[in-house]
């Protein structure tokens, strides 16, 4: 997220090389914003978050950053350890 700046008008790289890395850290950018919107937007209606779960070894990660997966395999979080915080935050209370 923090190597990109907001993209709105080419959401799925149609318009350049896709490149997974690039597209993740747009996507997380992306979640960000529109996170930021819906609090502003509702606010009546709970809180907003976005997380990042850390790197989580998954087939997206492996497929769409194939080198970066290969850099860190063994160092990557399982799938039990990558949803550790989106079940902290589903059920605190705010």
């Amino acid at each position: 997220m923090l190597t990109q700046k907001l993209v709105t008008d080419d959401l799925y790289m149609e318009n350049e090389k896709f490149d997974g890395t690039t597209q993740y850290a747009r996507n997380k950018r992306q979640q960000i914003c529109i996170t930021e919107q819906f609090a502003k937007l509702y606010p009546s209606h709970g809180k907003f978050v976005a997380m990042h779960p850390g790197w989580v070894d998954t087939q997206a990660v492996r497929e769409a950053m194939p080198d970066f997966h290969k850099r860190f395999e063994g160092k990557l979080k399982d799938e039990d350890e990558g949803a550790d915080t989106i079940v902290y935050l589903s059920t605190i209370p705010f």
